[in-house]
């Protein structure tokens, strides 16, 4: 290949890998899953509820 293909080359590279990042960038989530999972309660009171009997019968949904 001649220098100018080879530049075309790595400058198409360049675009799509920079097109990608951009890509990613977007659709990834956010870092913080969002404000309506905090849980006001101090984790001894939460601890507190959650006996054995009571995880046992979480149905999860």
């Amino acid at each position: 290949m001649n220098r100018r293909a080879l530049t075309v080359t790595a400058v198409v590279i360049a675009a799509l890998a920079a097109a990608s990042a951009v890509a990613v960038a977007l659709t990834r989530a956010p870092a913080d899953p969002g404000d309506g999972t905090r849980n006001p309660q101090a984790p001894a009171d939460v601890s507190d509820h959650w006996t054995g009997e009571r995880m046992r019968e979480a149905t999860g949904g």
